[in-house]
């Protein structure tokens, strides 16, 4: 199961979202402009995060994944612009575009496991 590309593309008062642990996959511009969200828990079956999923999300804060994550994919400017994204801990060997923090503050730390 997956979300549409462009879901909730430009929602500007979406603050929290909660996603169905049945997911596998957000697809590229899913929260694109979604720029009151702050915080988003990532379901241990994402495998992968589409290019432009979260970018100019502003004010997202917290991308919480968990040591059981099987994310495997970040996409190209995932979370371009996500001024207020300081850290995130994905799983090790998890493919990161070398564009999907670009213009953010983030640091990539990973699960010891």
């Amino acid at each position: 199961i997956e979300i549409g590309r462009n879901a909730f593309y430009g929602c500007s008062s979406l603050k929290n979202v909660e996603l169905s642990s049945n997911l596998s996959e957000i697809r590229g511009d899913t929260f694109s402009g979604c720029t009151s969200l702050e915080q988003i828990k990532i379901p241990d079956n994402i495998t992968r995060i589409g290019g432009h999923a979260f970018y100019d999300n502003h004010k997202l804060y917290e991308v919480a994944l968990t040591e059981n994550s099987k994310l495997n994919e970040i996409g190209s400017s995932a979370f371009r612009n996500c001024n207020s994204l300081y850290e995130i801990t994905i799983p090790k060997g998890t493919y990161v575009n070398q564009r999907a923090f670009k213009n953010s503050p983030t640091s990539i730390e990973y699960f010891d496991k």
